[in-house]
């Protein structure tokens, strides 16, 4: 018998909020109907106490939901829509309007200074000239190498910051995602459960006093 109760109690307390929700009904009935001599008035007020725990716990968790994904809260969205009224007499206001642009242009180049050798000229004037040409011809592609790597090793950069800032975008995601679907999940059914509970007791207080009088005979 006992490791039966022991089996029993392991198998509710799987359910994370069970006890909770049996603390609160058994609170929320046992209280009135200690109170109380009628037995059905107290069940009626027991069901109001728990459909105002249900409903507080519904709120509550929808308020979370908005604060998870940065929502104005319900009563400061709905003051706010409020004071946006259309009023019936508006104040004229006058407007300046001043517009003004500005245009930046920066450009750079590099002056290519080139040697071109002359017939007329003698040979070793013109092997001179033709490799100054070279050596410029060289300094410029070194120069556009250089420029070509930085401006690679910048893409690379704002390649790699972006992808680390989408990874975190996602696990932030994922974070709240998983946080809506099982953050307050019991704690919602809790509440449901006992909105429910509240409207039965509320609503067939007569009956349920008559069925526990016949059943306590």
């Amino acid at each position: 018998m006992t490791n039966w109760i022991y089996r029993i109690w392991r198998w509710l307390s799987e359910v994370p909020t069970f006890w909770a929700f049996a603390a609160v009904l058994v609170g929320a009935v046992a209280i009135p109907v200690l109170a109380m001599n009628a037995r059905d008035d107290a069940f009626r007020i027991a069901g109001l106490l728990l459909q105002l725990v249900g409903i507080s716990v519904v709120a509550y968790t929808l308020r979370g939901r908005g604060k998870l994904f940065g929502r104005l809260p319900v009563l400061k969205f709905a003051l706010e829509w409020f004071s946006r009224a259309p009023r019936f007499r508006t104040n004229a206001i006058n407007l300046e309007a001043s517009a003004c642009a500005s245009a930046t242009a920066s450009a750079s180049a590099d002056a290519t200074v080139w040697r071109g050798p002359r017939l007329d000229q003698p040979i070793e004037a013109q092997l001179e000239a033709m490799r100054e040409n070279i050596a410029t011809v060289r300094d410029q592609l070194m120069k556009l190498e250089t420029r070509t790597s930085s401006r690679l090793t910048q893409i690379t950069n704002a390649i790699e910051a972006e992808r680390s800032q989408r990874s975190e975008q996602l696990r932030e995601s994922q974070e709240k995602i998983e946080e809506l679907a099982t953050g307050s999940l019991y704690f919602e059914v809790a509440g449901l459960a006992w909105l429910v509970s509240g409207v039965v007791l509320a609503t067939i207080p007569l009956e349920l006093s008559k069925t526990i009088s016949w059943l306590t005979r």
